[in-house]
Order: structure tokens, then C-alpha cells, then sequence
């Protein structure tokens, strides 16, 4: 199919338009201009070597081969038009096509590992996801300290913090960011593997670039199964004044999973994978 210059237009409060140049407003410096393939089945959008694939009506999407769950689908209605939520443009497609982040210096990272002392978290055969968390943050927090980074964690023993009590801590330390370490678990698929990482549920753009780079580079470095970024109303991620990600390392509900979960070899590849994905955030965020 020929590829046809469309242009972002605000059809009403409530959605963004995808439509053909005949129909949409002249060009400005406010409007995002991109050159998409349109089909009942998908709408791609073109922006120098980023692809961003839209599906009609469904969640998924793909950002540079990178499963993307919106937190809300796109429609596709009459005239071939796709209409898009106003903060799905704004807080994930504009940042992750165009690169362009909010200014910010980041220097102090907040090292959350999920659960600890009577909160367990998920229960494997032969681990406990609040140890887990806590083994590969302490390998983060090593690497990100020998990247120049300054680190703190919001435990470092087997110590219990409500989910309020973990944010308070940003303003603590002053933080830059916020990373929580997870690791999921699967009541009714026990084959279910593979890393994901969440941002709040409707992101600033800030927070989808840091997943997107925290979710390519573990799959980078570790080869694991790659189940995207997603968006989710986590405790401590709505309303958290940094830039913030929830990391689901893998499943400890999978046999053969959890066994290399366990493995210092792999805290040891994740740990390098975040260092590489903040050290490329702490740039982008520089502006260069």
C-alpha cells in the first residue's frame, strides 16, 4: 500500500484522530506529523526508524518490535480513521517516536524490592519472591554504584514497609527514580515465563521511556521470554512524583524458571541490563 503523510487531529475533547491530510489541519509545531500505513487491520506509524503498530479496538501494539499494552485500545471508525485517547498520544506514542523526555538530572536512584518479613509475596518450590527481590536489587544497587549512580534501597534486609511508607522515601533521599523489583507468579499457567515492566496506569512520557529501556535491555542481556511493557494502577507507581517502574523479573511459578532465578548468574545479567537502561534514560533525560 502507498504510503500516505497523515497527520495527528484533535477530533474532539475526548480522542485523537488519526485521518488524511484532505480532512486534517495544516501542519504546526504542535501537531505530531507521521507517515502511517492505514488498514482495517493496522495502523503503522512512521517516524524516522521507529515503527509504532496499531491495532483497532485492541490493547496490543508494537513499538520497534517491543509488545506495548495500551491502557486503552484504539478505535477505528468510519473514513479509515483511528481515534486515540489524548494521554495514550501524549504519555506513550509522541515519547517513544520522537525520543523526547522532560529535562532531568539522574543521579540517586530508589531501589525498591518488593514484600519482605511476614509478606512473602509469591511462594515458588524452592524460593520466596520477597528473597528474590531482595538478592537481585542488592546486585543492582552493586552495578548501578559502579556506573557512578547513587543508590539506595527502601530495605535491605528482610524487613516489612507498607506500599505508602516506600514512596515517602523518594522525598527521603530525593530521589530521581524509582525502580521495584517483583517477580511473578501463575495460578493457572504454569508455563507462563518471561519478564515485564510496568509503568502507572496512564504514564507521563517519562515513565513509558524508562520501561520500554528497562524492558529491551533485560531481554537484551538475558534472553528471557519478552512480555512487553505494560501500564497498571501499582500503589507505587500512581501518583509517584519520579519517574517510575515496577519490574516483573520472571516467574517463580515456572519450575525451570525459578531455578535460574535463583541463579547469581542471572541477578548478575539483570543487574547489568538496569544499568545499561538507566545509564541510557540518564542521557536521554540530559537532552542529548
Amino acid at each position: 500500500m502507498k504510503k500516505r503523510l497523515f497527520y495527528l487531529a484533535a477530533a474532539a475533547a475526548s480522542i485523537l484522530n488519526f485521518s488524511g491530510c484532505g480532512t486534517a489541519p495544516k501542519a504546526s509545531p504542535a501537531l505530531s506529523v507521521y507517515s502511517p500505513e492505514p488498514a482495517a487491520e493496522y495502523c503503522m506509524l512512521y517516524r524516522g526508524v521507529n515503527r509504532f503498530k496499531l491495532h483497532p479496538d485492541r490493547q496490543y501494539a508494537v513499538f520497534n518490535n517491543m509488545p506495548i499494552q495500551l491502557p486503552v485500545a484504539p478505535s477505528y471508525g468510519k473514513n479509515r480513521i483511528y481515534q486515540v485517547v489524548p494521554i495514550v498520544m501524549s504519555g506513550i506514542i509522541d515519547p517513544l517516536m520522537t525520543g523526547a523526555i522532560p529535562f532531568r538530572s539522574v543521579r540517586r536512584i530508589l531501589l525498591d524490592p518488593g514484600h519482605g518479613a511476614h509478606d512473602s509475596g509469591a511462594v515458588g518450590q524452592i524460593s520466596r519472591e520477597k528473597h528474590l527481590n531482595l538478592l537481585l536489587a542488592q546486585e543492582i544497587r552493586k552495578t548501578l554504584t559502579r556506573q557512578g549512580f547513587q543508590v539506595v534501597m527502601t530495605r535491605s534486609q528482610d524487613t516489612f514497609l507498607s506500599l505508602p511508607d516506600r514512596v515517602a522515601l523518594i522525598k527521603k533521599h530525593k530521589a530521581d527514580i524509582f525502580i521495584s523489583i517483583h517477580h511473578n507468579s501463575s495460578r493457572n499457567n504454569p508455563q507462563a515465563a518471561g519478564i515485564e515492566c510496568f509503568a502507572r496506569r496512564f504514564p507521563r512520557p517519562e515513565d513509558t521511556m524508562l520501561a520500554v529501556l528497562l524492558q529491551r535491555e533485560l531481554i537484551r542481556y538475558t534472553g528471557s521470554v519478552n512480555r512487553g511493557v505494560k501500564f497498571a494502577n501499582f500503589a507505587v507507581l500512581r501518583n509517584n512524583p519520579v519517574p517510575s517502574v515496577l519490574i516483573e523479573a520472571g516467574f517463580i511459578s515456572n519450575k525451570s524458571e525459578e531455578k535460574l532465578l535463583a541463579d547469581p548468574r542471572r541477578h548478575r545479567e539483570a543487574a547489568r541490563a538496569v544499568a545499561a537502561a538507566v545509564t541510557a534514560y540518564a542521557e536521554l533525560a540530559k537532552g542529548r
